[in-house]
């Protein structure tokens, strides 16, 4: 999904006409606050997709690495990493690992890590790829309208679009109509 579309739903949802007629490419009357308009969404954007990212939908990567002593530190990573999920050797099977705040220990040689990361800032020409496709763009628009509010201090319209934010999560991440088959006891 691409971000300028989510930028574009959010405005549409907050009623901000300069953003949306500068998103088309549309004539503007006031195109400098149009464009402090569509900065702070992008940098509400980039808030919703991080609280995503380390609270609802985790972003997975795998990364190979070769290494002497064992030792990959973070900042090797390509992204910011949460969580190691994984670490396999050259044959494919799990290595032990340990983390520290700097870096993970593991076997020495070839390995692929998994693990979970919070994007980098994202620009309007970048495009979302997250691992539910159930996630629309709405819903994130939903969140970035929250917290755009919620900077404007319009506290009240912060907590609806924040509750609509929520709500949507939960339906699509949690769906209520799934059946699990009667068991017996033995």
């Amino acid at each position: 999904m691409k971000v300028s579309e989510i930028i574009k739903n959010t405005a549409v949802f907050l009623g901000k006409e300069n953003v949306i007629a500068l998103t088309e490419g549309e004539f503007v009357e006031d195109k400098a606050q149009a464009e402090k308009d569509k900065t702070l969404l992008l940098k509400c954007l980039n808030l919703v997709i991080d609280q995503l990212s380390s609270e609802y939908v985790p972003f997975f990567k795998e990364e190979s690495f070769v290494t002497d002593d064992g030792v990959i530190p973070f900042s090797d990573f390509s992204n910011k990493v949460i969580e190691v999920k994984g670490v396999y050797d050259q044959k494919g099977g799990k290595a032990d690992f340990k983390n520290f705040s700097t870096h993970i220990k593991t076997v020495a040689g070839e390995v692929k890590v998994e693990y979970c990361y919070v994007p980098a800032n994202l620009t309007e020409n970048s495009e979302i790829f997250l691992s539910n496709g159930r996630l629309t763009e709405r819903i994130i628009a939903y969140g970035v309208a929250s917290e755009y509010a919620l900077s404007e201090q319009r506290y009240e319209e912060a907590s609806m679009w924040d509750e609509r934010f929520k709500q949507s999560l939960m339906t699509v991440l949690h769906p209520k109509n799934v059946r699990v088959r009667k068991r017996r006891w033995l």
